[in-house]
This record gives structure tokens, C-alpha cells and sequence, in this order.
């Protein structure tokens, strides 16, 4: 059984490895993030509803 969850956690591993995008291969700089930012590609305010739970601490 050990072997059973050994392979699960390696399956998992892999599929974890690509299928997430590797970011931090990259560094981003906020002001030069920003500065891309204009009134073409930029989106409208997303209202999310009321705090739920604890995001209000």
C-alpha cells in the first residue's frame, strides 16, 4: 500500500510540475508593469460582494 500512495504522490508531483506555469523563472518589476498599463487594455473595478468569513480580520 505504501508503494500505492509513494506513486500517487509522484503522479501528483509531475502533473503539479507541468501543469503549472513556471513565473518565478521570471522577475517582474511593478513600475514597469504599470507602465504598460492604459486606458486600452485596463479593466473595470471587480466589486467581490460583502467580506465573508474571516477577511474582515
Amino acid at each position: 500500500m505504501n508503494s500505492n500512495k509513494s506513486n500517487n504522490n509522484e503522479l501528483c508531483n509531475l502533473l503539479r510540475e507541468y501543469s503549472t506555469p513556471h513565473v518565478r523563472d521570471k522577475e517582474y518589476d511593478l513600475d514597469s508593469l504599470l507602465a504598460d498599463v492604459n486606458d486600452k487594455n485596463i479593466h473595470e473595478e471587480v466589486d467581490f460582494g460583502s467580506p465573508v468569513g474571516k477577511e474582515t480580520t
